[in-house]
């Protein structure tokens, strides 16, 4: 899952809406499975959120492009709302994680969006 904007052949440049949508399709897919596996908000859980905001706001950011402004609003709102989820499970995490670490980054990416 990861891989999906960050491989060769993948990469954020080089990636369509159709591969964007695809990868916003598979962490659903996780998110529905975990719910299950894990209830409650849990790291596993954030790291598929903060995988999946960037999606979101990217096939916002090209519906713009297209002229449908409206939809794109819907988007970047739901990317903003799926980024704070993932900020809010990583700040309770163990200080010297890789989430808790992140915490601070992701609320500048917050407040960017």
């Amino acid at each position: 899952l990861g891989l999906y904007g960050r491989q060769p052949g993948y990469t954020q440049q080089e990636m369509k809406e159709a591969d964007w949508r695809r990868k916003i399709q598979l962490c659903e897919e996780i998110l529905n499975v975990l719910k299950v596996l894990e209830p409650g908000m849990t790291a596993r859980k954030g790291r598929i959120l903060f995988e999946m905001y960037l999606p979101i706001a990217m096939v916002a950011q090209l519906m713009e492009g297209r002229k449908n402004k409206v939809e794109a609003k819907k988007l970047y709102h739901k990317s903003i709302v799926t980024l704070n989820l993932a900020i809010k499970i990583f700040s309770g995490e163990h200080e010297t994680s890789w989430e808790k670490k992140m915490v601070q980054n992701l609320q500048n990416t917050a407040t960017e969006l």
